[in-house]
């Protein structure tokens, strides 16, 4: 069965969770490697980095390696970092109290 435009577009275009990851993926390696969005992007834009690192643009394949051949990480370790980023489930946001605290008591 062919997937819909519509059903693509929401599992890997913009906005989409696929799209967040290698943003955030993107980033996190960009600063650990102290670039600027300009120094990664030449001969792309800033702003096109931008867009890619805040899930907003989807990077093709030959952009995505130019990005990466930048950042001098191998595309199947990036997208490792990508795959770490969509299947993580905990975070300390969510952490489990057995005892939740009381509740602030309302006046009357």
């Amino acid at each position: 069965m062919r997937m819909s435009s519509i059903a693509k577009h929401q599992r890997a275009g913009s906005g989409s969770a696929l799209c967040r990851a290698i943003g955030d993926e993107l980033r996190a390696r960009r600063l650990s490697n102290g670039l600027t969005q300009s120094e990664l992007g030449r001969p792309m834009t800033r702003a096109y980095v931008s867009a890619v690192e805040h899930g907003r643009a989807v990077p093709s394949l030959p952009a995505l390696a130019i990005l990466t051949d930048r950042l001098g990480t191998p595309m199947d370790e990036f997208f490792e970092g990508v795959h770490r980023r969509m299947t993580e489930v905990y975070n300390r946001g969510h952490e489990y109290h057995p005892d939740p605290p009381n509740p602030p008591s309302r006046r009357r």
